[in-house]
């Protein structure tokens, strides 16, 4: 392929590119829609660093946890980005609490803070955050 060609191929890609770059995400789903069962919809938790802390911090917010993904369950990836920083009780951690239906965002929390034993811990703190996002919002 000549120079001359693949630059006529690039120039002819260039717009769509663009246009594939400003068209927004796909929203959230309503989260009523996605929890017919509100508080008593099954939560299956995958994380790859403090599943254990994860899983406590949600069960203490509320959420009703299971240990196999089924038909009806949720999906709450949990993601703990590298340690900033280091305590006896824990570490200083980015983290992303994204709940999910069938590969489609329903609700998503974030923060940085303190895990592990440390108060205030982040993880309790994203667990309370994302149970009154989607089960304390008042009606309009």
């Amino acid at each position: 392929m000549t120079m001359e060609r693949r630059d006529k191929l690039g120039l002819a890609l260039l717009p769509l590119l663009a246009l594939a770059a400003c068209t927004p995400g796909a929203p959230p789903l309503d989260a009523a829609a996605a929890l017919p069962n509100g508080p008593r919809t099954p939560i299956f938790v995958t994380a790859a660093r403090q599943k254990v802390e994860v899983k406590q911090a949600l069960a203490a917010a509320g959420f009703r946890l299971v240990d196999e993904l089924a038909d009806d369950a949720l999906l709450l990836r949990a993601t703990i980005g590298i340690d900033q920083g280091e305590q006896a009780c824990g570490t200083m951690n980015n983290v992303r609490l994204q709940l999910r239906r069938q590969g489609d965002n329903v609700a998503e929390v974030v923060g940085k803070g303190w895990t592990g034993s440390c108060q205030p811990n982040v993880l309790e703190e994203l667990s309370r955050k994302l149970w009154r996002h989607l089960f304390a919002q008042t009606p309009q």
